[in-house]
């Protein structure tokens, strides 16, 4: 349980304080009575209930205070919720390189699998769609819940020569629509970029522009003639505010679309208890005085 308003809860200490001062006015009272008259004479002018229920409204009134205080400092607590009718871009790397087998059975085919894995995690009120990008960038798909004609995209692509990751980018954010909410790229890559009309921070200052994420996923090796470069990828995210992923081997890489995935389908919300807690309170308090009523009215 978290509270809005956490310093207010350093008034409960007052409760503590009003049950010593009840208990002390009852010590108080019992003497006096006490005083006045003998157990068999008070007996017979006043008859006596029986002495637990003298404490009962005063128990209930405490509690009521102490409920009452703890919804003034507006408590609450966070609950997962399923989010609907979000849509994420996979924009993926359809470049030679993608061809390279360091990722086991290829960087690409790795890539299928990975994207078949965030698509079949979501919900099926989530739209997916598919872009990729080498020489040229090709919408497979546009944003949409059937799941098997993002089978089939996924399945159809093919790898070019070079990388115009830019490109890709704004081909992606062409796809998001207006108004949508819960909109992201994933976009994965070997980090290079070999030329795109559109230089890749540049597509992705575009994002910032519509408030879109872009998480971003290197795949493969550090060495060779097909290298990966995480550095631009890592700036890419940064800049629009998503996550940055390196994923070495086809498990990883899995694991990571994954776990975007599951975040993109779900939300962490906080609900309120103030009015449990306040209402509460007010029916310990009813229930205080109905007692007190029925147990010690007196008649004249």
């Amino acid at each position: 349980m978290t509270f809005e308003l956490p310093a207010l809860l350093v008034l409960l200490f007052a409760v503590p304080l009003l049950a010593i001062a009840y208990a002390a006015m009852e010590r108080r009272r019992a003497g006096a009575a006490a005083a006045f008259a003998s157990a068999p004479m008070r007996a017979n002018i006043v008859p006596s209930p029986p002495r637990w229920r003298r404490h009962v409204p005063a128990i209930l009134m405490l509690l009521a205070v102490a409920s009452l205080l703890v919804g003034a400092a507006r408590p609450g607590r966070s609950q997962v919720v399923i989010r609907t009718g979000g849509t994420i871009m996979l924009v993926i790397d359809a470049s030679k390189s993608m061809d390279k087998t360091d990722i086991s059975p290829s960087r690409l085919e790795a890539a299928r699998k990975a994207g078949q894995a965030l698509v079949d995690q979501l919900p099926e009120s989530h739209r997916v769609g598919v872009v990729t990008f080498n020489g040229q960038a090709r919408t497979l798909s546009a944003p949409t819940t059937d799941r098997d004609a993002l089978t089939l995209a996924l399945d159809s692509i093919e790898t070019r020569w070079k990388t115009y990751l830019g490109d890709g980018i704004l081909a992606g954010l062409a796809n998001v629509p207006e108004g949508g909410n819960s909109v992201q790229l994933v976009v994965l890559s070997d980090g290079n970029d070999t030329g795109s009309e559109v230089p890749p921070l540049v597509a992705a200052d575009e994002a910032v522009g519509l408030d879109v994420k872009i998480n971003t996923v290197v795949t493969g090796t550090t060495t060779g003639k097909f290298s990966s470069n995480a550095g631009l990828l890592q700036q890419i995210a940064d800049r629009t505010d998503g996550s940055f992923f390196s994923a070495p081997s086809a498990g990883e890489l899995e694991s990571i679309y994954r776990g975007i995935g599951e975040r993109a389908s779900k939300a962490v919300e906080r609900v309120e208890l103030t009015q449990a807690f306040v209402g509460g309170g007010l029916v310990l308090m009813m229930a205080a005085a109905t007692l007190s009523a029925l147990w010690f009215r007196r008649t004249v």
